[in-house]
């Protein structure tokens, strides 16, 4: 999916499921696309720092998505 796609599945489960997660990380994909329009034409990449502090806020909101939707265990045989 293209994060177009991505944004819109979040902003539902913002507004049907009232998650907060889905907000942050709609919030974050947009602020990363506006950080990368602004530094492309001035290098080809954004710092390793910048990267780290990207995916380390990533991680974050994928943690807190969750810890509200926990992975179902495996039914007992």
């Amino acid at each position: 999916m293209c994060n177009a796609h991505h944004l819109r599945e979040l902003q539902c489960i913002t507004k049907q499921y009232h998650q907060p997660w889905a907000k942050d990380m709609s919030e974050l994909l947009l602020e990363i696309k506006a950080t990368v329009a602004k530094a492309l034409p001035h290098a080809d990449s954004l710092s390793a720092q910048r990267l780290e502090a990207f995916e380390r806020r990533y991680d974050d909101v994928i943690r807190a998505g969750f810890d509200v939707n926990p992975v179902p265990s495996a039914p007992e045989r």
